[in-house]
């Protein structure tokens, strides 16, 4: 009776054991999708505030769309968004992760206590470096950190849209 107890403990042990090492042996199958490790890169970058803040201000983010224009795009479809970035600086840091791919459109959004988020919230984009009147577009690959996408806001114009943003915008609204 006393071997045979040794023998089940042996063998549990020996499963366990066999258990163990399989599980930390690389059999290569790992997550394709973009949410795998390392998969993912990011924009980084300088928010310049000019102006006075407005006393509602509530939460301040970097909001990021793919495709500009497009005919499904509302001020809705983001791709993804900072977190909430300090208020009531003359300039602050953000950075967003971002799966691989073309983003053609990076705002920053103020948002009014007790008001939706809308396109009333726009307070400034990424301007293309050579021509600072249109938006830039910027291309992630995986893994990569791009940094220096700094965004100029002048907080006296919050909510007051670019002819080419209000365009769009305005004829999702119709």
């Amino acid at each position: 009776m006393h071997l045979q107890t040794n023998h089940h403990k042996f063998l549990w042990f020996l499963a366990i054991l066999v258990a163990t090492i399989g599980c930390q042996i690389d059999h290569g199958l790992k997550p394709t999708g973009p949410e795998a490790e390392g998969q993912k890169g990011s924009i980084s970058g300088t928010i310049f505030f000019q102006g006075s803040w407005p006393d509602s201000t509530e939460e301040v983010r970097v909001v990021v769309y793919a495709e500009f224009p497009c005919r499904e795009m509302d001020f809705y479809s983001i791709r993804a968004h900072s977190d909430p970035l300090p208020r009531w600086v003359p300039q602050c840091d953000y950075s967003v992760e971002l799966n691989p791919g073309r983003y053609e459109l990076i705002m920053v959004v103020l948002i009014k206590q007790g008001e939706p988020w809308s396109p009333d919230c726009f307070a400034g984009m990424y301007c293309a470096p050579s021509d600072t009147t249109h938006h830039g577009t910027v291309t992630v690959e995986k893994g990569q950190n791009l940094v220096g996408i700094d965004i100029s806001v002048d907080l006296s114009q919050v909510g007051v849209l670019p002819p080419e943003l209000e365009d769009v915008f305005k004829q999702q609204e119709q």
